[in-house]
């Protein structure tokens, strides 16, 4: 595919099972690929990374711990925004290896970048977005972000946000989605989602599962409205549109 952007394939070294299915979509579709070496935390988050995160900003940012595969996750991610940076690519579309990949991916990622947009996610759960679309092809339709989704099993990136993204998570302090509020970048969710993802168990969430939160939700709930932010995300709440 000419003027393809760079494709990053993020994947433990071991999960070979895991990945093939992607990296076999990927192969029909005739799009090139890049298959980076994740950041194992399974077993605990190897030593020399302890200098590269902040527990204690996360507990307060977060409310709560960040288990460790966690950690690792956001590690990777971060890894390969600045290997963004240090190619000196334009930008790179980014894939976990869970990824399942709809037959509209070829349209969509010869798109790619969209104009203008700094962020572009080819996958979401939840969040919120302006009600006016705007169309990029016969079958999907590009929404800016107000209040972010969760996942980042699929978007583009360009070297701008990817730098942004490091600023914002060095040391790594908050989880790979998303470390900033991307209502203050260009960064835009597809819908229909180009992009699904396989019902196989993810060791993110069943360690997330295990951290406790750190603070009562009593106390949170009481301060929560003294808080700038909170208001804000009332607001946008009520002139956007809540996303599935």
């Amino acid at each position: 595919m000419l003027n393809q952007p760079h494709i990053f394939v993020l994947s433990l070294s071991d999960c070979i099972e895991r990945r093939t299915p992607l990296l076999k979509q990927l192969q029909e579709f005739g799009l090139k690929y890049e298959v980076w070496n994740a950041i194992d935390g399974r077993q605990g988050l190897p030593g020399h990374y302890e200098s590269h995160i902040d527990r204690e900003r996360t507990r307060q940012h977060m409310g709560r711990n960040m288990s460790d595969t966690e950690f690792a996750c956001a590690l990777s991610h971060r890894a390969m925004q600045q290997t963004i940076l240090n190619r000196k690519l334009p930008g790179a579309l980014i894939l976990e290896d869970d990824a399942v990949l709809t037959e509209s991916i070829p349209g969509i990622v010869s798109l790619l970048p969209l104009k203008e947009q700094d962020l572009t996610l080819l996958y979401h759960q939840g969040g919120y977005a302006w009600r006016r679309a705007g169309p990029i092809s016969q079958k999907h339709n590009a929404r800016r972000i107000t209040l972010h989704p969760n996942g980042a099993v699929a978007y583009y990136i360009t070297q701008e946000a990817a730098a942004r993204m490091i600023d914002a998570n060095t040391p790594v302090q908050y989880v790979a989605d998303w470390p900033l509020d991307l209502s203050r970048i260009s960064a835009c969710i597809l819908q229909p989602r180009p992009v699904q993802v396989t019902l196989t168990n993810s060791a993110i969430e069943g360690s997330r599962l295990d951290m406790k939160k750190v603070r009562s939700m009593r106390f949170l709930r009481s301060m929560r409205f003294l808080r700038r932010s909170y208001w804000r995300r009332k607001y946008l709440k009520l002139v956007s549109d809540k996303l599935c």
